[in-house]
């Protein structure tokens, strides 16, 4: 029989499939490495079966997973292993004799992949998406730029199907978060001055030239993608591709750059005010500017209702929007 612990598979199918059956030893493992290249530089000392380099043993996270797979294969592993591994759960101040571990049971659910076309990362239900997003997350790094970009629609669509709600940087790689023009200059700068030639610095001046215009809080789709892929495109002339790992922004985060949801903006005036800045405002100075009629219409129960508020403010008159934006402080 092959004996498999975490690293064993590039898909992490095992690794998923055993927090599915024991989603207990979550919180346990959560820091628990999955980088295969990791293993070759270790120490012998790191593994609880040095002869085969497996099993983890090196950190707390690391030897319960370890644990957990060899509880799996209990009938396979050597006792001498099986007792480093405990050794160093006690070390760690954990109970080896806790942990047990339940096998998934077969599920009729309807089942969605991350990665379909490799049928990877199944996800059935609330449970499945935690820990697909939680795996993601951690091996995010590992990533290339267009790669995160198509594992972060996928799960967005998945989590909006599930009712679950996507990773920060899920929604930033998908685009559906707002553009601040200031970071978005910031990050354009750098790029700026270290770009290798003079042709370059031009060409990025240039795109900084074009977002003089936005507004502070940007949230137009199609226009922010097409900045991001003229980022992308300079970024490869210039040779910069390789820093995206080592602090640079790729194109899509410096593009996409906060956790705002697009749809949690209004536009009033030109002007782009934050949901959470109008949910902020007594409902008292919206009846003093526009009028007592207007309170039944932005509130719910006396309280004001976000969907009526971006229904309803946006078709008030121009003047009075100005004054209002004066008085919340962005006029």
């Amino acid at each position: 029989m092959t004996i498999i612990d975490q690293f064993s598979d590039p898909s992490f199918k095992p690794v998923i499939q055993l927090m599915q059956a024991n989603p207990e030893y979550r919180e346990l493992t959560k820091h628990a490495s999955l980088d295969y290249g990791e293993r070759d530089q270790l120490p012998d000392s790191a593994f609880a079966w040095p002869e085969e380099r497996l099993f983890r043993i090196d950190t707390r996270d690391n030897a319960v997973l370890s644990k957990l797979f060899m509880e799996k294969q209990a009938a396979y592993i050597p006792e001498v292993v099986k007792q480093r591994c405990d050794n160093a759960l006690r070390i760690y101040g954990v109970n080896p004799d806790s942990i047990k571990i339940r096998e998934k049971k077969a599920s009729t659910a309807l089942v969605r992949y991350v990665y379909p076309e490799e049928k990877k990362l199944p996800v059935r239900n609330a449970q499945d998406y935690k820990v697909a997003s939680d795996l993601l997350t951690s091996n995010l790094r590992r990533m290339d730029p267009r790669t995160r970009t198509y594992t972060a629609v996928r799960l967005v669509k998945i989590g909006s199907e599930l009712g679950e709600y996507p990773p920060e940087w899920a929604l930033q790689y998908s685009g559906m978060t707002v553009c601040d023009k200031g970071r978005l200059k910031e990050t354009i700068e750098v790029r700026t001055a270290v770009a290798p030639n003079m042709q370059l610095k031009y060409a990025y001046n240039k795109l900084l030239d074009g977002i003089q215009q936005l507004p502070d809080l940007f949230d137009d789709f199609s226009e922010l993608t097409k900045f991001a892929a003229a980022l992308e495109e300079l970024d490869m002339l210039a040779g910069l591709v390789p820093f995206y790992s080592r602090g640079l922004p790729d194109p899509m985060l410096s593009v996409f750059n906060t956790t705002k949801v697009a749809s949690d903006l209004v536009q009033l005036n030109g002007t782009t005010v934050p949901l959470e800045t109008l949910l902020r405002v007594p409902v008292d100075v919206y009846a003093t500017i526009f009028g007592d009629e207007i309170v039944p219409e932005i509130t719910t129960n006396g309280d004001l209702d976000p969907e009526k508020l971006i229904a309803v403010l946006p078709t008030m008159p121009a003047d009075l929007i100005r004054i209002f934006l004066q008085q919340v402080g962005n006029g």
